[in-house]
């Protein structure tokens, strides 16, 4: 069974490279650049990984992983950014 990958990036160039890449290694990836998007999917399917980015419209990042956390526990979260600070 693939294991399952959810990539979250407001800009959709880093979604497509990601799944490229992922998918290469044998992943099933799905994108979104919402992260309001993002919960409404993690409410319908169960991820293995959830990669985010940290700086996004709507709720960032960390925003993001808090409300993963409430309802999937075990969803494991790698955040990633461009941002140096």
């Amino acid at each position: 069974m693939k294991r399952k990958i959810l990539v979250v990036d407001d800009e959709e160039s880093m979604c497509e490279f990601m799944s490229i890449m992922l998918n290469k290694e044998g992943y099933h990836v799905r994108t979104t650049t919402s992260s309001m998007e993002a919960l409404k999917i993690i409410g319908q399917e169960d991820f293995d990984l959830v990669i985010s980015d940290v700086v996004m419209p709507e709720i960032d990042g960390v925003q993001l992983l808090e409300k993963i956390k409430k309802t999937n526990p075990e969803t494991e979260i790698i955040m990633i950014t461009a941002y140096a600070s």
